[in-house]
């Protein structure tokens, strides 16, 4: 692929992602809002997942831009503060993390987590599914300290419980740890 194709292809999806945070935030402000006084209506959400998408976008383009004008590429560094040439694989990883082989026993490991994480939300609740998707995530990731991760996953998933519950008033399966 040339680099004037590569430039083409990288502008044509940040107009992608530009163009879906526009269309993300004109639905969002389609929806009705309800009777009553509410903190946090149903556009909130949709309205910061727009604006990310413009943000994410307009940083795309202007990447795409700036790597195709020597003009705006970001100068070398001096060459008493250059990397040496990659001596080892990891030092290559370093210098182009694009270069990594795909890791598919943690890719699988994810994509397993995550349909289990589906199959449990209901019956075990929120609190119990999101744990445990966290404490397998990290060890699937690599984590080698079981308690910490046990004691990080039950925590966010119990904080991230009770804010969407209490104070943005979302209703989120219990499961057998009913709070109300």
């Amino acid at each position: 692929m040339s680099l004037r194709s590569a430039r083409f292809a990288e502008v044509l999806a940040a107009g992608v992602v530009v163009l879906l945070g526009v269309w993300t935030l004109w639905q969002a402000m389609e929806l009705r809002q309800g009777p009553g006084y509410a903190a946090v209506g149903p556009r909130i959400f949709p309205m910061v997942v727009g604006v990310g998408f413009l943000v994410a976008g307009a940083a795309l383009l202007l990447g795409g831009l700036r790597r195709g004008d020597p003009a705006l590429a970001p100068a070398p560094p001096p060459a008493s503060l250059a990397k040496p040439t990659a001596t080892s694989a990891d030092d290559a990883l370093d210098e182009d993390p694009s270069a990594a082989p795909t890791d598919w026993p943690t890719l699988a490991g994810v994509a397993a987590l995550l349909a289990g994480y589906v199959a449990l939300f209901l019956p075990l609740g929120f609190i119990i599914s999101s744990a445990l998707l966290l404490v397998g995530g990290a060890r699937v990731l690599g984590s080698r300290s079981p308690i910490r991760d046990i004691a990080a996953g039950v925590l966010v998933s119990l904080a991230a419980y009770l804010v969407f519950t209490r104070l943005l008033g979302l209703e989120l399966p219990p499961g057998p740890l009913d709070f109300s």
